[in-house]
């Protein structure tokens, strides 16, 4: 799918709010995408409008469906309608099914795309790609050494920047 494309989408699906998240709640997220673990339970500050959501899915699987209706209408239409009944319904639970995983699709990008965007705003001097695992491990290390989330910012910046002499 093109960038373009992917843009589009969760622009129109998502609405996103204005404030930034906070610096515990990015290194949470950070911590979570990096395991490849669901990030529902933080809070990213987007929502998801599901009646877009539901348009662009079926626009998009009518692109799939017609084509195949299509093919598939000549070969039903000598069959028994039994046959036919039995084919749509295990049809109609497959495009279903498949919405539910473009919602986690539409999920997992948009709050990649939003942890990306915070982290410019958190950690401006340091690229995501290249200290996304650093951070996530310096985290960890301050949540099990119980350092409080007041001066978990400074902790995380002094082990970054000790790292980088």
């Amino acid at each position: 799918m093109t960038t373009k494309l992917r843009e589009f989408i969760l622009g129109y699906c998502f609405r996103v709010s204005k404030l930034p998240m906070l610096y515990h709640e990015l290194l949470e997220a950070n911590k979570q995408l990096n395991n490849n673990m669901s990030l529902k339970g933080i809070d990213m500050g987007i929502k998801l409008r599901h009646g877009r959501s539901y348009l662009i899915f079926f626009g998009l699987i009518h692109i799939v469906i017609v084509p195949v209706a299509y093919i598939a209408h000549f070969a039903f239409a000598k069959v028994d309608c039994h046959l036919s009944i039995l084919f749509a319904i295990v049809f109609t639970t497959i495009v279903f099914s498949f919405f539910g995983l473009f919602k986690e699709w539409l999920y997992d990008n948009m709050t990649a795309k939003c942890v990306r965007s915070n982290w410019q705003i958190h950690f401006s001097y340091f690229d995501y790609d290249k200290y996304k695992h650093k951070v996530e491990n310096c985290y960890t290390q301050a949540i099990l050494s119980g350092i409080e989330k007041n001066r978990l910012e400074n902790h995380i910046t002094e082990k970054l920047s000790s790292n980088e002499k």
